[in-house]
């Protein structure tokens, strides 16, 4: 019933940080939308387990920025949440997410990561331009 009437992303505050969602453009997206509460819930709860005020966290592939800074949140004004994502488009929208929590300490790298210094070509695939 959504998705015929809606012409672009829609502004949302879930897990308490306010994100520009496209539930078209990605299933991140259309999760985070759909079902907030059940996305991901074992992983956040290792998170939430582990995490202090202080701590640094590295989100290797951060897409739109939802663990980033849902964990920066955690973190608090001591630690910081770093977001690694070499995908454009996708680091548009993190990009913009972030610029919506300007409370939350993070950092953003439009690189990949690895364990070796190295420029590549990344090739995208047809179905994942969004």
């Amino acid at each position: 019933l959504i998705w015929p009437s809606l012409n672009g992303p829609l502004d949302v505050t879930t897990w308490g940080i306010n994100m520009r969602l496209d539930p078209r453009r990605n299933i991140t997206e259309k999760r985070l939308l759909l079902s907030p509460s059940r996305f991901e819930l074992e992983e956040r709860n290792i998170l939430q387990a582990c995490l202090v005020p202080g701590d640094r966290f590295v989100d290797v592939g951060a897409n739109i920025g939802a663990y980033t800074m849902w964990v920066a949140k955690i973190v608090g004004p001591n630690g910081k949440g770093i977001a690694i994502e070499p995908q454009p488009t996708v680091l548009a929208r993190l990009r913009a997410n972030v610029a919506l929590n300007l409370d939350f300490k993070v950092q953003i790298f439009a690189c990949g990561a690895g364990p070796v210094t190295a420029s590549m070509t990344m090739s995208i695939g047809s179905t994942r331009r969004r």
